[in-house]
């Protein structure tokens, strides 16, 4: 769920995504679905960045470089 992903964001302190899901999960318990939906490119977006950023590390470490 958007309330759960949101949470892990906030533990994992990925900022970007924790900030922009806050207000996505307040849109969708308020019922503002459409609104929520309006949000999903801008989340994907941050989503895709911390996926890269995570890919690119593995990468590093599996050739010996820092992690």
């Amino acid at each position: 769920t958007a309330h759960a992903f949101k949470g892990i964001c906030g533990n994992l302190s990925l900022k970007a995504l924790h900030t922009l899901l806050v207000p996505m999960v307040e849109k969708l318990r308020s019922g503002e679905i459409e609104k929520a939906v309006e949000m999903l490119d801008e989340v994907e977006a941050a989503y895709r960045t911390v996926v890269d950023v995570i890919n690119r590390s593995n990468v590093r470490r599996d050739k010996g470089g820092d992690p």
